[in-house]
């Protein structure tokens, strides 16, 4: 049996007893009268399985600002940080290969593609993972998968959508809403 994408949930009471239940917020979960388990804490749990810990808020921003420092040089390091942190999140976030990045024409492109990978390279010194490359990662290391039943994200990323694909085995349901 494949993995089902069903449109609204036909009734609570029927959701059978071999998936487990994963559901963004807790009132999500006690509306379908089930344990609060998000997508967040199985990824967690995928990569501190495998011996990863997540970078906190001020590491990430400590190793940037080093990394930073290695690779462009002295400066407004505090500042340069938080100018770049959201971009490479959105990088992360959308599965971007800093590597194949590099090959990009242009200085500024391959710069932050440079930076990205020292960053990453610094993070994994310390056994570490930026918080943006959490879904990604969890994905890479997924050894165990089960069924499940993924309720209440509405619009998931392409990055949990590849963490759903690693971690679902079959006869587990995507339920999206529809109204």
């Amino acid at each position: 049996m494949a993995k089902s994408l069903l449109v609204n949930l036909p009734c609570r009471e029927s959701i059978p007893d071999y998936l487990q239940v994963i559901t963004p917020t807790k009132a999500i979960a006690r509306s379908l009268n089930v344990p609060h388990y998000s997508l967040e804490s199985l990824a967690e749990t995928v990569v501190k399985k495998q011996g990863w810990k997540i970078a906190s808020a001020l590491m990430a921003s400590r190793v940037l600002q080093e990394a930073i420092r290695e690779t462009w040089g002295d400066g407004d390091l505090v500042g340069i940080a938080r100018k770049v942190a959201p971009t490479l999140n959105s990088l992360w976030h959308g599965g971007i290969d800093f590597e194949e990045l590099q090959q990009y024409p242009s200085i500024r492109v391959k710069k932050l593609a440079t930076l990205a990978l020292v960053y990453q390279q610094k993070l994994r010194e310390q056994k570490a993972i930026a918080p943006a490359e959490l879904f990604w990662q969890a994905s890479q290391t997924v050894n165990n998968t089960n069924s499940y039943l993924f309720y209440g994200y509405f619009t998931p990323g392409i990055e949990r959508i590849a963490f759903i694909n690693a971690i679902a085995r079959d006869k587990s349901i995507i339920c999206l809403l529809y109204t």
